[in-house]
């Protein structure tokens, strides 16, 4: 990670990879993002703090990763039994909207 990778992320020039997240979060020595406010948001932030691919994370949770996109694109909301699923994985706080 060098200071132009940074720089052009703060400026919106591009969004960093997923696998750099995890790097970027211990780079900065915290997460510039806030509480998540919304399952979208906390599938992202999940995802990113650990470095995940939209495959990778669908895989580790058991689920198609068109599934995890439109959860995290808040396209299509997770069942109650998929909440359920993420809350018991440690992926949601316990506390969404649902």
């Amino acid at each position: 990670m060098n200071i132009d990778t940074l720089v052009n992320w703060e400026q919106n020039h591009f969004q960093p990879t997923c696998t750099a997240g995890a790097r970027i979060l211990e780079f900065l020595g915290y997460c510039p993002f806030g509480e998540p406010e919304s399952i979208g948001e906390q599938l992202r932030l999940w995802r990113w703090k650990r470095g995940l691919s939209h495959r990778q994370a669908a895989a580790k949770i058991g689920v198609d990763q068109s599934t995890w996109q439109s959860w995290e694109r808040e396209s299509k909301r997770p069942s109650r039994k998929s909440v359920k699923h993420l809350c018991s994985n440690g992926v949601l706080n316990g506390t969404s909207e649902r």
